[in-house]
């Protein structure tokens, strides 16, 4: 996952990874369960076209204060980043949704705050038909309590971090003072044959830590912990998928101590929290109706 910027005119998503522009939007704003929808953005001009064969990385992303444009994007990918929800929870619609991609580029007044994703909401629903409404079932989360011995989250200093608004978006006079609420993640290169990965971001809630958490996990998280205020998180592991596949033989070492952990251990061991399975409520997109778009 690499997050990119351009200069002073805004970010990139690449190399074909939406889950950087989703961990973004979910520092811009809390998840939409059980708030309502503030006013959407006017968009003032917007194309869209089918992408070409071979158009290049899957998920291309690149916003400015007034504009954003999509490259080689899904319908379901879009949906991920407009509504806040991974793709495993919308239900329903075509199967072009799954396999077209699109190039879309948007003009809007303000691209401030939450606008990316309510204008993705918009084009959606808009110029592809998008009907949707939300259900809740019964459905297995994570509960995040605290571990035995504590936390170990530090609480974020005052200053040790500037407040992200993307219609603001250019250096800051410290080049290297950090986004608050903004999370970034590597796969930094590979250690005894396992890839490593790892997550940062200062000056965050509970609500986006269990966001971010949904992300990386198989289920929802949900906050039990009770705990308030904003903390700085650096969290490092190693994915199961990765760890179980990774090849071992004359020419690669094995696997060591060295290695992360996984993941929940490392949520364990590292912030001082667990991760235990358990069941609570969970909002899933249903797809009512779409439509393939005209072109301009």
């Amino acid at each position: 996952m690499q997050l990119c910027g351009k200069k002073s005119t805004g970010f990139a998503f690449k190399n074909g990874f939406v889950a950087a522009a989703m961990t973004l939007v979910m520092g811009f704003a809390s998840t939409l369960q059980g708030q309502a929808t503030p006013p959407r953005p006017e968009v003032e001009v917007a194309a869209i076209h089918r992408s070409a064969p071979g158009g290049g990385d899957l998920g291309n992303v690149h916003i400015t204060p007034s504009r954003f444009e999509a490259h080689n994007m899904t319908v379901r990918k879009l949906m991920y980043i407009a509504y806040k929800v991974k793709a495993d929870r919308i239900v329903g619609g075509p199967g072009w949704l799954n396999s077209e991609t699109y190039d879309i580029t948007a003009v809007v007044d303000d691209m401030a705050g939450d606008n990316f994703p309510l204008t993705l909401q918009t084009l959606l629903e808009d110029r592809f038909k998008l009907k949707i409404h939300r259900e809740t079932k019964d459905a297995p989360v994570y509960d995040l309590t605290l571990a035995k011995g504590g936390l170990k989250m530090q609480p974020t200093k005052p200053g040790s971090c500037v407040p992200f608004d993307l219609s603001k978006n250019r250096p800051t006079q410290n080049p290297d003072q950090l986004r608050c609420n903004t999370w970034t993640g590597t796969r930094s290169g590979f250690r005894n044959a396992i890839g490593v990965t790892m997550t940062d971001a200062a000056g965050v809630g509970f609500q986006s830590l269990t966001g971010q958490l949904s992300l990386i996990l198989d289920r929802p998280v949900i906050d039990q912990t009770g705990l308030q205020g904003l903390f700085d998180v650096h969290l490092e592991w190693t994915p199961d998928e990765i760890a179980a596949t990774a090849p071992v033989d004359a020419g690669q070492p094995a696997p060591s101590a060295e290695t992360a952990p996984s993941i929940f251990v490392a949520v364990r061991e590292q912030l001082g929290l667990e991760l235990k399975p358990g069941r609570g409520p969970v909002t899933v997109l249903v797809i009512d109706s779409v439509d393939r778009p005209s072109e301009n």
